[in-house]
């Protein structure tokens, strides 16, 4: 999904970078979807 305007955008290139920031510094990085949870790391 692309959000519609500049700001979301922003926000989505902005949460997406520190997520992966703290995914490097994790020992264990799960995604949880619906409660399941799919280990990434």
């Amino acid at each position: 999904m692309i959000p519609e305007t500049r700001s979301g955008r922003l926000f989505r290139d902005e949460i997406g970078s520190l997520n992966a920031r703290m995914a490097q510094v994790c020992d264990e990085v799960l995604l949880v979807v619906a409660g399941l949870a799919t280990r990434l790391k």
